[in-house]
């Protein structure tokens, strides 16, 4: 017998590699928890002006824009008047973290002061727009029963050196931002082997992880 249906996001927000070299892009993959459980990469992201990125992309940039009509996010973001925030998320670790602050960084952390917020005000903003998104495309591919009964499970990928302050920080502004079911979060590195041993690793191949 199957187990209950339920659908399986992985969200891949903000960092692809290391935290200060590419913290600019997010991606979402989702699959249903039964028969091949394929896995389905989220490609249509809302894009305002094909000069600034592929219309038609696996990732979407991580930025929000905030003005008088609301907020604005990743491709929108990078085309509205505003005070536009990058690299936001690296905010979330505690001081000094870093021996070079990148000057995006910096100009985000002004912004934010300006507008009144802090960074996981900003960061629960942007999750509730990207998993808003998510959800809408999902339910189009999905029938209506499995919509109904899903049980979700989310997946955060997060870099190997995120503390525990800035993980837990991840974690409420996840669950601020109405994330609902079990919300998980797990390092880039071991997201990937995972990746590797599902699609290409054999039994008994060895694996090298580097983190």
């Amino acid at each position: 017998m199957e187990p209950r249906s339920y659908s399986y996001y992985k969200c891949s927000f903000g960092f692809k590699s290391s935290a200060l070299t590419a913290a600019r892009y997010s991606g979402v993959a989702w699959a249903l928890n039964r028969g091949n459980k394929h896995v389905n990469l989220i490609t249509d992201w809302e894009n305002p002006t094909a000069n600034y990125s592929n219309p038609n992309s696996d990732k979407v940039p991580t930025l929000i824009s905030y003005n008088e009509s609301g907020a604005a996010w990743g491709f929108e973001a990078a085309v509205t008047k505003g005070s536009t925030l990058r690299w936001f998320k690296i905010l979330l670790e505690p001081e000094n973290k870093y021996e070079k602050t990148p000057e995006q960084v910096i100009d985000s952390k002004a912004n934010l002061e300006k507008l009144g917020k802090t960074a996981q005000d900003a960061v629960t903003d942007y999750l509730r727009l990207l998993w808003s998104y998510a959800l809408e495309h999902i339910r189009k591919h999905i029938p209506k029963d499995d919509d109904d009964n899903q049980s979700p499970k989310v997946v955060i990928t997060v870099p190997a050196m995120w503390s525990d302050a800035a993980k837990e920080l991840t974690r409420q502004a996840a669950e601020d931002a109405g994330i609902p079911g079990d919300i998980s979060l797990v390092s880039e590195p071991e997201a990937a082997a995972l990746a590797e041993f599902k699609d290409k690793v054999k039994k008994g191949e060895p694996l090298t992880v580097c983190a």
